[in-house]
């Protein structure tokens, strides 16, 4: 009996964080999922379209902005970045930021563990392996795996 109570309130508890944090989003489509532990620093540069649904412990380190568009699946473990130290702004360690935007587009798969970097745009439909570091930006359709594309046919909309 004990467990049941237990869980009820676990259960109460990441609904209303994920609630919390919706609020906070930019834009937040309908029928939004995300699973626990989601991180995300700058939740009002932060759009989520319709039917998104992003797994737990994933990070969106948003200061440049972060879009993701209608029905995207973001899976667990996931980094999308939209800002990186300046490197060049002063050695060892600038204090300074570059910012870009970073789009993942409608109907996109992405695996577990992936890392987005800055300033990527990664087209509709696209699939992204797990594990990936995505470094440039991903046409629509494509399949990457550890930044091996493999074009293929646009098969439905």
């Amino acid at each position: 009996m004990f467990y049941k109570f237990y869980e009820y309130f676990q259960k109460k508890i990441r609904y209303l964080e994920a609630k919390n944090l919706k609020d906070k989003l930019k834009y937040c489509g309908n029928n939004v999922c995300l699973g626990n532990s989601i991180s995300i620093d700058f939740p009002e540069k932060v759009s989520l379209g319709d039917n998104v649904c992003i797994g737990r412990n994933t990070s969106l380190q948003s200061k440049g902005g972060i879009e993701i568009g209608e029905g995207a699946i973001i899976s667990f473990n996931v980094i999308i970045l939209s800002a990186n130290h300046d490197f060049l702004s002063a050695i060892p360690f600038g204090d300074g930021y570059i910012e870009k935007f970073t789009y993942v587009g409608k109907k996109v798969w992405v695996g577990c563990g992936v890392i987005i970097l800055p300033g990527i745009r990664i087209g509709e439909g696209a699939i992204i392996g797990a594990g990936t570091i995505v470094t440039k930006d991903i046409n629509p359709y494509e399949i990457v795996v550890n930044e091996i594309s493999l074009k293929i046919l646009k098969v439905r909309k």
